[in-house]
């Protein structure tokens, strides 16, 4: 479980901007692994600003077909000799 906390006045001073923050909070917990709580900083609203701007932007370029993906398969074969197969 991840927990996000916000606190009163500091993180906010009315339910609605204290739930958005103790969200962002949340989900930066998340990234961190499983069973974790954060509490909320102001940055953290800045790194959710960037994430949702570059996300938009990545829509854009999907929706514009404008990346182009390469598969390089990792051939671990040809450092084996045949002897360990």
């Amino acid at each position: 479980m991840s927990i996000g906390l916000s606190s009163y006045p500091t993180d906010g001073e009315d339910g609605e901007t204290l739930l958005k923050n103790a969200d962002t909070a949340m989900y930066q917990a998340k990234e961190y692994g499983r069973d974790n709580y954060q509490f909320f900083r102001p940055d953290m609203g800045l790194q959710a600003v960037e994430r949702q701007s570059l996300e938009g932007r990545l829509r854009y370029a999907l929706e514009r077909q404008e990346l182009l993906l390469h598969y390089q398969p990792n051939d671990k074969s040809q450092n084996r000799s045949y002897n360990e197969c």
